[in-house]
């Protein structure tokens, strides 16, 4: 997918004529960007953008002059548009939160992406967004999970006495967990068939499929 989109901001900028290096380079560069600033995301706990990626690669082929949120966003849209394309929802997913919805259950989605438009744009595309509250990305919150304002960036759209009657369902421990477990959220882990073997003591509960998730919040509901 990286190649992809970054073969369709090279056209974009070229068609701008602009000097720019061969489209390999430009490919390469973008990748070290991202990856680098995917380190420092981590690390710090504070929300580097794709646009934020944008903005260094223009500074690194001395093209500030052109660099501009309009000039940027087109980029990030040219960037994700490959993914966009090919990104297929469950089949389960939206029986699952159908389900969930009829018993009352209300839900929030909070998302570690680069980009919030993308997340809201694949939501709106496959039908699923209006089976949620609320939508938060960690560029939206600020922060990316484990950190606690990220997951307070959703619940505080809700009236509630304890974080125990919060449920946190994700299917990447560290990042997705962490932070609810700390905040004294139910946690449940939508484990990857790749990692069936594992257990995970951050999870308070283990589920492999949708339709163990919907099992699970019967008996809590």
């Amino acid at each position: 997918m990286h190649e992809d989109g970054a073969r369709l901001i090279y056209s974009y900028l070229k068609s701008l004529g602009l000097n720019l290096p061969p489209e390999g380079n430009l490919i390469w560069d973008l990748y070290k960007i991202r990856q680098h600033l995917s380190k420092l995301t981590a690390s710090e706990l504070k929300q580097y953008t794709a646009s934020d990626a944008m903005y260094q690669l223009l500074e690194t082929y001395n093209l500030n002059s052109i660099a501009n949120d309009k000039i940027v966003k087109k980029m990030v849209s040219l960037y994700f548009h490959p993914e966009m394309d090919a990104y297929a929802t469950p089949q389960a997913a939206q029986p699952l939160l159908q389900k969930l919805k009829s018993q009352g259950i209300r839900l929030g989605l909070l998302s570690n992406a680069t980009d919030h438009d993308l997340i809201v744009l694949l939501l709106k595309k496959h039908g699923l967004i209006d089976y949620f509250d609320n939508v938060v990305t960690s560029v939206s919150a600020g922060f990316p999970k484990p950190h606690h304002m990220a997951y307070e960036s959703v619940t505080k759209f809700w009236e509630f006495n304890s974080y125990e009657n919060l449920v946190m369902v994700g299917d990447n421990v560290n990042p997705d967990l962490t932070g609810a477990k700390e905040l004294g959220m139910t946690t449940i882990w939508l484990r990857p068939k790749h990692l069936e073997v594992y257990e995970s003591n951050l999870a308070d509960i283990t589920v492999s499929s949708f339709g163990q998730l919907v099992t699970v919040f019967s008996e809590k509901h």
